[in-house]
């Protein structure tokens, strides 16, 4: 079979569906809909030629209903990826890491990566230079931490988010604000620092919810790279389907 070039990638995640065309390895377009109007999706099938669904929350198959005729590959944890799994649960990875992974490599082929998403938690997934995926770590995401001190606690307050302008709070929501903050740019540049030690060439993607209000703060060899899991669904796809 010939190369695919238009490709549509389906994220269903908790509250949103994004629908993004490919030409190639080109993002062409983006649409966002809410959870609720999946059925909408039938509007955004443009030329594509064939799509993978990835969702954890509407069932795949009933996207793929939607999508019919379209031919459309579901991503699971059995799918083959374009990468070695060196996980010792694979079942229980998130599709969106395992993604995360495979847009890496295609960025960096023949070279260490590390994926730091920063979302809700905060993951970090390592790929080594000769494609082996080797795991990583997962911690509390910046909301999570404020919501738990105000949580686990009697008296400290949930104080309304906003970027810390200094280290040192001058009072409590300030200190609150900024423990949340500082300590999450200092725990991601850290756990940089320790891999770099390891890894020569390691190059180092940022992309998830919080990037934006983070990536200032971190070291200046971190990339930034927003649909970097859409990017890794459709090379999972081009992967799938030759």
């Amino acid at each position: 079979m010939a190369a695919i070039k238009h490709t549509l990638v389906v994220d269903a995640g908790n509250t949103l569906i994004k629908l993004a065309h490919f030409n190639g390895n080109e993002l062409a377009s983006l649409h966002v809909l809410p959870l609720i109007d999946v059925s909408n999706i039938t509007a955004h099938l443009h030329n594509a030629s064939v799509a993978i669904i990835s969702s954890v929350s509407v069932d795949s198959n009933l996207i793929q209903k939607l999508l019919a005729p379209l031919p459309c590959l579901i991503f699971s944890a059995h799918t083959p990826l374009p990468f070695i799994n060196d996980y010792e649960t694979p079942q229980t990875l998130g599709a969106d890491r395992l993604a995360g992974i495979a847009g890496a490599k295609a960025r960096h082929p023949d070279k260490p990566v590390l994926v730091i998403d920063s979302g809700t938690c905060v993951t970090y997934d390592l790929l080594t230079a000769d494609g082996h995926y080797q795991g990583g770590a997962i911690s509390p995401g910046l909301h999570m931490r404020l919501r738990a001190m105000q949580t686990f606690t009697q008296r400290l307050p949930l104080p309304e988010w906003q970027i810390p302008e200094q280290i040192t709070g001058k009072n409590t929501a300030a200190c609150l604000l900024a423990g949340a903050y500082f300590g999450l740019i200092d725990e991601i540049n850290g756990r940089i620092s320790r891999y770099e030690e390891t890894y020569r060439e390691l190059q180092t993607l940022l992309c998830g919810g919080n990037a934006g209000i983070l990536q200032k703060q971190l070291k200046n060899n971190i990339f930034a790279a927003p649909n970097l899991v859409l990017e890794g669904l459709n090379q999972i796809l081009h992967y799938n389907v030759k």
